[in-house]
């Protein structure tokens, strides 16, 4: 009896470039705390020089250290501002192109779940039309209106369209309409019972259900 084993499997290689770039980003981040380091003492120096007893110097020699690190100071200040710009320079290289892929997966996912409500709706309402004028002919009219209404429930135009439940949209179309849909129709569909249970206002689903429980 022969045994086979599975390899486990191995994580992909890094790559190289992004190794690097975190590398010199966090050298950079050394130096830049480095230069700071001495900013920060050049600018005690200046601003809080030590006493001559307690450094043994004489006036001229404290005026010289004050004097030398009034010089020093900008430079070390101009440094840091180089380094904090070279490392976002790099992050923006190497992070960059992963937060646009990002952003576009996320503007995908919504621009398809605009869609996905936009046939939702129509849908529904094409069968409440139907509910009222079973024959095509008969509806045609309607068709026609609810057409030149879709557009009104753009995220665009409406920016509430995707949070508002589904069914208030729907009813919102139908009054326009003018017709009264029979809601039984998708009781039974999932985001009909999704709204049933959680009783989002503005469902008539939700108001469905109150009436039932008070009844009961």
């Amino acid at each position: 009896m022969t045994h086979t084993h599975s390899s486990p499997t191995r994580p992909a290689p890094a790559d190289p470039g992004q190794v690097l770039a975190q590398q010199q980003i966090r050298i950079l981040g050394r130096l830049a705390e480095m230069a700071m380091e001495q900013a920060e003492a050049m600018h005690a120096e200046i601003m809080d020089p030590p006493p001559a007893k307690a450094t043994g110097a004489t006036p001229d020699q404290t005026q010289a250290r004050i004097v030398a690190a009034g010089i020093a100071f900008p430079r070390l200040s101009r440094l840091v501002v180089q380094i904090v710009a070279l490392q976002s320079r790099i992050a923006r290289e190497l992070y960059g192109p992963q937060q646009k892929a990002a952003a576009a997966r996320a503007e995908a996912a919504v621009q398809a779940r605009q869609q996905q409500r936009r046939r939702q709706v129509e849908r529904i309402v094409d069968q409440a039309i139907t509910q009222v004028e079973p024959e095509f002919h008969g509806g045609r009219k309607l068709r026609d209106m609810l057409a030149k209404m879709l557009p009104e429930i753009d995220p665009v135009l409406d920016p509430e369209v995707l949070d508002r439940p589904l069914a208030e949209t729907v009813a919102r179309l139908c009054r326009q309409l003018g017709i009264a849909p029979d809601w039984s129709r998708w009781a039974e569909e999932d985001w009909a019972i999704a709204e049933a249970r959680d009783q989002p206002p503005g469902s008539p689903y939700a108001k469905a259900r109150s009436a039932g429980s008070d009844t009961g």
